[in-house]
């Protein structure tokens, strides 16, 4: 009854795995729906943000300059007015523009040029329509933030260029620039005292008078390291100083967000010391700083700020967000699992390349190092989401998150690259779809975050639960084993006892001895069973294992008692091969059933008359324990499953057993801090090998 309980519990174990593949057969079978599904939700959101921006290219090219009339609406854009001069050197004057044939201007589609260190002079004309009552002061305002060198010029009836002084973002006037004294003349061009006066601002900007309906021509020179692309509009004083305000209070609010989400991150990873929440909060301050620097917000709340020194923040903040980025990608996507060396390698290249792009802006080559960082960055971009999209492939949930988040974040950086390279015109979309895109993903990704923590927190709950369970069934499982020991030992005592006496007696005949030695086999055989299972509920106990029976253990003796109890077993035979002496500091029980499982294995599985090798070595501080069997051998695909639980491989399925005799082996290494390994050997069999460390220390116990 006792055999029938044990191979029916064994046979249950070795059908769970069945059951567990079979079950995440079926959630396998769904992943790819669902993965389909996420992948055409992405391409669908991608397309229609998309299709904000590619009608604008087609539609652009399709323009020329012509004169620009000012209605009675709130702004006039004066993008398909403007005609284009280039000044390599920048060295041209204005009296060498007054001097320039009426052809020599290029008529634009719109104003975006890319990174240049060209001086560029734009030519536009406008003229008021008194009929559709439109205001005689206008402001004039180049909506890219980060021009640093912006002059406007208005050409006198004489035919000479007059400058028109800008207003600085404190709201007086700015001082003279490097082609001659600047004076805010009171003529046609120029806005009255009385006009309002903007606040503090962080674009160029410029009030002009336009009293009649006479056409007038400007000029604006404009020269700087950032990327030459802007929208011009002119401005109703009053419509720019309402449009200010919002756009003030909307980026304050996401500037505050910001700011909320860097602070509560950074305590969410002091709290949790989990390194992918601190990474995190870093990738969001150097966005939120790339994103605030950008848009010259500095130049708005400080009066004194410098623009060369902006531009360099700039630049250093954009450089930094590259490693910063890539560092937070390969450990979100990863699990949060250690990086491999092959990752480090890939942060640290992306490392030095920000330090030299760091190095360039300093050294005033922004327009070279932005445009090589930001081509680099749309490389990275491409082989990021393709990474992604693999591993969304093979089910990874935090990959499948990050493509959600990061497409519009990614999207609206490709986006900003092809207008700072030129090939998209500037509109309010692509000014700001940088800021809008980081701000969408920080929202997605906090939102997966919780939910994935939230997730987490009901997993720990869940498995603390089962924990507790568990820990209620081994106890009860081990007042079982105590019992059945109890009730078991005595019986078989008395059975291995009457059966010794049997075979003492020397008028027994031959056949009944034959069937009393089978009697002994048998009872040999459940005793070896019982202590199996003891021993393995033993070794799972962590009591149990600070209770280990620590002392000094002759090997020889031992192996030569292992011996002597083999030669009565059926099977191949077992030799020796030892050392003189070898002493031992172990728990001699446990190590003895380590050796008699491992010998018994290699006598079961050997042919008859055949030799099973046992040996002792010393070697680098461990004693070796070494049994070579001429058996079958073992399959490579079986050996990670080789010292499992109840494991039992293709060649063992004949024979009797229960699966539990090399996970004990293993468990009694681990535990005297040990290993044990096995390979096949060349001819025939294999060889298996316990090392024990050879250290006479009582605290190896602990």
């Amino acid at each position: 009854m006792i055999i029938f309980d044990s191979a029916f519990m064994g046979s249950m174990v070795a059908a769970w795995p069945s059951v567990m593949r079979s079950c995440g057969q079926e959630r396998r079978a769904a992943e790819p729906m669902r993965l389909r599904r996420l992948l055409c939700l992405w391409a669908l959101a991608c397309g229609l943000w998309g299709a904000l921006a590619f009608p604008r290219m087609a539609w652009a090219q399709a323009l020329q300059a012509d004169t620009v009339t000012l209605k009675q609406s709130s702004y006039t854009s004066l993008d398909k007015g403007l005609s284009l001069w280039r000044d390599p050197g920048g060295r041209i004057t204005p009296s060498d523009i007054e001097r320039l044939p009426p052809g020599a201007f290029t008529p634009l589609s719109s104003f975006s040029l890319g990174f240049t260190t060209d001086a560029i002079w734009l030519k536009f004309s406008v003229r008021r329509n008194a009929q559709a009552q439109a205001p005689s002061v206008w402001w004039l305002e180049l909506r890219q933030p980060l021009l640093e060198d912006v002059q406007l010029f208005v050409a006198e009836p004489s035919g000479s260029l007059r400058e028109i002084s800008p207003i600085s973002p404190t709201g007086s006037e700015m001082p003279a620039g490097p082609l001659g004294q600047t004076a805010l003349a009171q003529t046609d061009a120029a806005a009255p005292a009385d006009e309002p006066r903007p606040p503090r601002y962080r674009r160029a900007l410029f009030a002009v008078n336009m009293p009649g309906e006479q056409v007038q021509t400007f000029y604006l020179r404009v020269q700087s390291q950032t990327a030459m692309s802007s929208s011009v509009y002119l401005w109703r004083p009053e419509s720019l100083l309402k449009y200010n305000g919002n756009e003030t209070f909307f980026w304050g609010c996401v500037f505050g967000a910001y700011a909320l989400v860097i602070l509560f991150y950074g305590a969410f990873w002091l709290w949790t010391r989990e390194r992918v929440h601190g990474i995190y909060t870093l990738y969001v301050l150097v966005n939120f700083l790339a994103a605030f620097f950008t848009g010259n917000w500095p130049a708005q709340l400080f009066s004194t700020a410098d623009p060369h020194w902006l531009v360099l923040m700039l630049g250093f903040w954009i450089s930094l967000s590259m490693p910063v980025g890539v560092l937070f990608s390969l450990v979100f996507i990863g699990h949060d699992r250690p990086l491999g060396r092959r990752s480090w390698a890939i942060v640290w290249v992306y490392g030095l390349l920000a330090a030299i792009g760091m190095a360039m802006v300093a050294l005033g080559h922004y327009h070279l190092a932005m445009p090589a960082l930001q081509s680099l960055s749309m490389l990275t971009i491409v082989a990021l989401m393709v990474w992604v999209v693999m591993e969304c492939w093979r089910g990874n949930k935090a990959a499948r998150l990050y493509l959600l988040a990061f497409s519009f974040f990614y999207f609206g950086v490709a986006w900003r690259y092809l207008r700072n390279v030129g090939w998209v015109e500037p509109n309010f979309w692509n000014d700001n779809v940088y800021q809008i895109g980081a701000f969408v993903h920080m929202l997605l990704m906090s939102v997966g975050i919780f939910a994935s923590y939230n997730r987490l927190r009901r997993d720990k709950q869940k498995a603390e639960s089962r924990a507790d369970a568990e820990a209620s069934m081994r106890l009860e499982q081990r007042d079982f084993m105590a019992m059945l020991s109890h009730e078991l030992r005595t019986p078989l005592t008395i059975m291995g006892a009457s059966v010794d006496n049997l075979l003492d007696d020397r008028g027994l005949s031959s056949p009944a001895r034959q069937r009393v030695e089978k009697v002994q086999r048998a009872s040999d055989r459940m005793r070896q069973l019982v202590e199996n299972y003891l021993v393995s509920e033993r070794l799972v106990q962590e009591k149990e294992r600070q209770a280990m029976s620590w002392e000094h253990c002759d090997m020889v003796r031992l192996c030569k008692q292992i011996h002597e109890e083999a030669a009565d077993q059926d099977g191949a035979s077992l030799s020796l091969s030892l050392p003189p002496s070898l002493m031992l500091w172990c728990d001699r029980a446990l190590v003895r059933i380590a050796i008699t499982n491992l010998v018994s294995n290699a006598c079961r599985y050997s042919p008859a008359h055949t030799t099973v090798v046992l040996k002792l070595e010393l070697m680098d501080g461990f004693v070796h324990v070494l049994v070579q069997d001429q058996g079958p051998g073992i399959a490579e695909s079986e050996w990670p499953h080789l010292f499992k639980r109840f494991f039992r491989g293709q060649h063992a399925q004949h024979l009797q057993g229960t699966g539990l005799g090399l996970y004990l082996v293993q468990a009694i290494a681990k535990r005297h801090g040990g290993s044990v390994s096995v390979r096949n050997l060349p001819d025939r069999g294999c060889e298996f090998c316990l090392r024990l460390p050879n250290k006479s220390d009582k605290q190896l116990g602990t």
